[in-house]
């Protein structure tokens, strides 16, 4: 069921890039079927998914690339918040008892807070997001203080970027704009990246919770090369190609 879910996925990549490469980055659903060798019925399904994805756009019998923008907190239907809490839940798994973790900014890390239960776990984040949740009483919450940065309600500069350097954490769960191999972790904004080097080189074991959107993008802002991540938790929609290469540069990968 795995593989046949990857063989899938890599389907509905083919048909982003063919669209992509197609005059108005549109095609006949009957134009898809002849050059993926599928039934109609096939491409319409795939093509109903992508478009929940927000990825497609159809009409008339057709569909049309919607090129989306990469900025991390970006999502514009159910189904990637889906994605989104997926990701965070596996990425819950792996905070133990005991545990000091970095949350960063990424409302995608943020979202693990949801399945921690009651083990006794001390977070520290620069993500004022983080009064939205519900924390267990047996949790501990540190957050960093510094600089606002809206929209994303964030914290930056030395005070926090200092904070931080104090700490050594058993994990960090860290979202990002954009993950590749030769890329590393890149980001939008300096000083969020500044923030996100220093929670992964004082974390024991690094995590980045990433969908498919960002993999294999490279944003303006590099935070640290691939090596110095761990593990990535992305779902089955992502780049495989994109994926191997990661792999090859010693992070594990995990598809949910």
């Amino acid at each position: 069921m795995r593989q046949s879910n990857k063989l899938i996925a890599a389907r509905r990549n083919k048909i982003c890039d063919t669209l992509a490469n197609s005059q108005g980055n549109t095609l006949s659903v009957n134009d898809l079927a002849k050059l993926f060798n599928v039934s109609s019925m096939t491409i319409r399904r795939d093509l109903s998914i992508l478009e929940e994805m927000g990825r497609v756009q159809r009409s008339h019998g057709s569909a049309t690339l919607v090129k989306e923008p990469f900025f991390e907190g970006y999502t514009d239907n159910q189904n990637i918040e889906s994605i989104k809490c997926n990701l965070a839940k596996i990425a819950a798994r792996y905070i133990k008892d005991g545990d000091i973790v970095f949350i960063n900014s990424s409302s995608t890390a943020l979202l693990a807070l949801d399945y921690v239960d009651n083990r006794d776990v001390h977070f520290i984040t620069n993500n004022l997001n983080v009064h939205k949740f519900d924390i267990s009483d047996s949790n501990t919450l540190t957050i960093t203080g510094g600089e606002l940065r809206r929209p994303k309600d964030t914290l930056v500069g030395n005070y926090a970027l200092g904070m931080i350097s104090e700490v050594y954490a058993d994990l960090a769960i860290i979202g990002t704009s954009g993950i590749s191999s030769e890329g590393g972790i890149t980001t939008e904004n300096i000083n969020e990246g500044k923030i996100n080097a220093q929670m992964i080189l004082n974390a024991k074991f690094s995590i980045a919770v990433a969908d498919y959107r960002k993999v294999d993008h490279i944003s303006s802002i590099k935070v640290t090369p691939i090596h110095n991540l761990d593990l990535l938790i992305t779902d089955t929609y992502a780049d495989e190609k994109a994926l191997e290469k990661i792999e090859l540069s010693g992070v594990s990968v995990i598809q949910v």
